[in-house]
């Protein structure tokens, strides 16, 4: 829009002058009508229903006047010279839609689709026409708050992502000359997987602080290395012993010389320990020699589970056994029939085999005691 300091009317003493409040901008709007004639070509007073007069649209901002639309009167050819209303709707409905689709972004914290979007509003934004006015400012500063509100906030978050990340680095360089090399190479992968969280600082300090933590790293890992390689012919010499230990644990792990092999494996478990660390390897060779001492002590396991189970079917027909014994001695009739079953109860004892050492004697000995008084009772009364 063409800018002038006064309302043209053309020179024309029979000009009307409009002024009102123009709806899209709520600027002051000036419109002119001049040069209308009348059939004899003379100046006459135009009105806003014929043809023939010249039309002048301005808006009004701070004591100046933005052409939008001048139409020439016929008498100078009709042409029109300023048609800048339509332009100025589009460009004003496009920027509100901008700024719009701006405050609706401005919470976003996804930084990469927030700042993909701005971008494309910007570029959508330099391509409107600008018509040098004042209230387009206005516009301008509704898009900028937007735009502020969202990169403060990301802003916000970089510098708390940068914090974290100098912790991080902070934390490294402390372990980086550490010598518990099984204890900081689990903090340092805790570390990584902490580091690999914390959102970006932007790419400029995202690469500068990684280069620090990275180097952290590589410090303590380059110096693990190295004492491993020191290690490894005391790790091989370890590996050598634990797996001839492992071959002497194989060949003695289906005995059934409970007590003799079971301080057998007790002395291969006490070689283990002491032919030392085996590297790598420990892991996989301590499982292959403990597999073995396993497969033996399961066995043994079942065999005294089950050898308990047998005495104790055992210990309960002897029991039976001991309470009928007692119940005929202690009866006082030395019958035929009590001494043959007394006879008998002693051959079912010897068929019925161990109820396990201590029940065994346990019972032994009130089944002794139930068959001494019985028969030593028939002795003395004479019984039949």
């Amino acid at each position: 829009m063409r800018k002038v300091n006064e309302i043209k009317t053309f020179n024309d003493k029979e000009a009307k002058v409009t002024k009102t409040t123009d709806e899209l901008t709520g600027l002051e709007k000036v419109e002119v009508l001049y040069g209308a004639r009348d059939d004899m070509n003379q100046p006459i007073a135009p009105e806003s229903d014929q043809d023939g007069h010249g039309t002048w649209i301005a808006l009004v901002e701070d004591g100046e006047y933005y052409v939008c639309y001048w139409k020439r009167a016929a008498y100078e050819g009709g042409d029109i010279e300023e048609d800048d209303f339509d332009k100025l709707k589009q460009t004003i409905d496009a920027k509100k839609r901008i700024i719009k689709e701006a405050q609706e972004t401005q919470d976003e914290t996804n930084w990469s689709v927030g700042m993909g979007k701005y971008k494309e509003l910007m570029n959508e934004w330099k391509q409107l026409p600008y018509f040098r006015t004042h209230f387009e400012h206005k516009y301008w500063e509704e898009f900028q708050a937007a735009q502020s509100h969202f990169y403060d906030a990301l802003h916000a978050d970089r510098e708390k992502n940068k914090a974290a990340k100098e912790e991080l680095i902070k934390k490294a360089q402390e372990l980086e000359n550490s010598e518990e090399w099984r204890k900081t190479t689990k903090v340092f992968k805790e570390l990584m997987d902490e580091w690999k969280k914390v959102g970006s600082c932007g790419h400029e300090e995202d690469e500068r602080l990684w280069t620090q933590f990275h180097e952290a790293n590589k410090t303590f890992y380059d110096r693990k290395k190295e004492h491993w390689e020191t290690l490894q012919p005391i790790y091989g010499a370890a590996k050598e012993k634990k797996e001839a230990l492992i071959e002497q644990a194989k060949a003695i792990s289906d005995s059934t010389e409970w007590k003799k092999t079971s301080e057998e494996m007790k002395g291969l478990m006490d070689k283990w320990r002491e032919a030392g660390f085996a590297g790598q390897d420990n892991d996989a060779l301590w499982e292959a020699f403990n597999g073995e001492r396993q497969k033996f002590y399961q066995a043994r396991q079942k065999y005294f589970d089950e050898l308990d189970s047998v005495h104790s079917t055992n210990a309960e027909a002897k029991k039976k056994l001991v309470d009928e014994a007692e119940r005929i001695a202690h009866g006082l009739d030395f019958s035929r029939d009590n001494t043959n079953r007394m006879k008998d109860l002693q051959a079912q004892w010897r068929e019925i085999g161990s109820a396990g050492h201590r029940k065994e004697n346990e019972l032994w000995k009130k089944f002794r005691e139930a068959m001494d008084l019985y028969f030593d009772n028939l002795r003395q009364y004479g019984g039949r």
